[in-house]
């Protein structure tokens, strides 16, 4: 007979609650239950509201405390369930239907009314809801403008667009804006002011033309990360991003139908920039000197593939850089047209599809003060173009490189060609990390490349390999 003492018995697949197991949680319950208030106001507001609402069962103490969070997080999918303890708690029965946005649209009005926070720090709404009344949204959303909120997040995927209402544009207190799905921004105010916006990730928003993100750019006086996703096409000719504090900067219009002719950064105080870009043709890029980090994407296939040069050029000062396999591939085409030397650069990560030598340091020449090394193979693009030793060791590799990793190695020749020629030319190597390929079978495949590369002598006494 097992001992009463279990906390734990296994059976059938169900765990048994001992009496002892069931006292800790009852203290674990009371020890929480008597922490200041705030901090468990503050500790529910990690969580949606559905699961901070469920807590109202555990005491008393308990039951009001979910209207004190001063977020709101709503998910369709949570709100339609059947097992969702915010309509036992918001609606009674007679409200509970079968028909999901009438259901969501009760509950969240009856979270709006039985808050007891001033303050509104936060609202998230997801919803894919085919039926739906846009005259309910834009009234949460001016009862959360009222109430000083500091942060925004909607991903909405409705049959039409929905409309933002003009009070938005001009909240005090927003800091944090997310927008994601069929929301309408074109009818934004001739005159934003959002003085204390610091975060705008605009996704997959549709738009007719560009003059909405001007406008937001310029009435932003304290923004510093401003991420785009275009998804759809717009008769502009050009995109101007032009702010004094911005940060960070992504914009992404790869495989989409856009039609931009020219990207223009100006942005004095960047410090991250990530471009993903196959309907750009030129690219304007000012007052880039800032800019510690870049990750490239761009795929060229129509026009001069040296605009893809004046965009190193810009960039030549980063410490930390990622160029994707599409931007790789350009590069092939123009090996003439000359690259500007990164003097700065230390970290190097290059998405491939087989290891050129020839490319490789041409590239790495460029880049005199090397650390970091990463290679990331995407198998899936397969080459077996033989790998040929060059004639020449870059500086970089002999005098500074320290760490070297290979993602998606799956033990090629042409693979194997570069990771030999970097262990014998890496005299300062410490570190070399091989991430095999996740098809290989490791018993068969894992073990030997492990014995494979082990063998091969290292210029460096001191670089150990690791294999992952």
């Amino acid at each position: 007979m097992a001992s009463s003492s279990s906390s734990t018995v296994e059976h059938s697949n169900f765990p048994i609650i001992s009496d002892k197991s069931s006292k800790e949680n009852s203290e674990a319950i009371d020890f929480i239950s008597n922490l200041p208030e705030p901090l468990m106001c503050h500790i529910l507001s990690f969580l949606t509201t559905k699961e901070a609402a469920a807590t109202s069962v555990l005491s008393s103490k308990w039951i009001k405390l979910w209207t004190t969070v001063p977020v709101i997080d709503l998910q369709e999918a949570e709100i339609t369930s059947a097992c969702n303890p915010l309509l036992s708690i918001t609606a009674p029965s007679k409200y509970i239907t079968d028909e999901p946005f009438t259901r969501f649209s009760y509950v969240m009005n009856q979270v709006l009314l039985q808050r007891t926070a001033h303050h509104l720090k936060k609202l998230r709404l997801v919803s894919r809801y085919h039926r739906y009344n846009p005259a309910h949204f834009m009234a949460w959303l001016k009862y959360v403008v009222v109430g000083d909120v500091e942060e925004v997040d909607l991903a909405l995927f409705l049959d039409n667009n929905i409309d933002l209402p003009i009070t938005f544009f001009t909240c005090k207190t927003l800091v944090v804006m997310k927008l994601c799905g069929n929301i309408n921004i074109m009818n934004v105010p001739s005159s934003i002011h959002l003085p204390s916006l610091k975060i705008a990730d605009i996704r997959g928003v549709p738009f007719k033309d560009i003059f909405p993100i001007n406008r937001i750019l310029i009435g932003c006086p304290v923004l510093e990360d401003f991420s785009m996703y275009l998804m759809a096409s717009v008769p502009d000719r050009s995109l101007k991003i032009s702010n004094p504090t911005l940060l960070k900067l992504r914009v992404s219009c790869l495989f989409c139908t856009y039609d931009v002719i020219q990207l223009e950064i100006d942005t004095p105080s960047l410090k991250f920039l990530d471009i993903e870009a196959t309907a750009i043709l030129d690219y304007s890029l000012k007052n880039l000197h800032n800019v510690v980090e870049a990750r490239l994407n761009m795929l060229v296939e129509n026009g001069p593939e040296d605009r893809l040069f004046h965009i190193f050029k810009a960039l030549h000062e980063i410490r930390y850089m990622s160029i994707s396999l599409f931007t790789i591939q350009t590069f092939t085409k123009t090996f003439d047209l000359g690259l500007p030397e990164f003097s700065n650069l230390v970290r190097l990560v290059l998405t491939i599809s087989y290891c050129d030598s020839k490319l490789l340091v041409k590239l790495l020449q460029k880049c005199p003060k090397l650390r970091d090394l990463v290679i990331q193979k995407e198998t899936f693009y397969g080459d077996r173009r033989l790998w040929i030793d060059p004639k020449s060791v870059p500086n970089c590799i002999s005098s500074h490189l320290v760490e070297f990793s290979f993602n998606g190695y799956s033990g090629s020749d042409n693979e194997l060609g570069l990771v030999v020629y970097i262990l014998k030319s890496g005299n300062l190597l410490k570190r070399v990390t091989i991430q095999t390929y996740y098809f290989l079978n490791y018993m068969k495949d894992g073990i030997r490349i492990q014995e494979q590369l082990s063998r091969v002598p290292r210029a460096s006494s001191r670089c150990e390999l690791v294999f992952e």
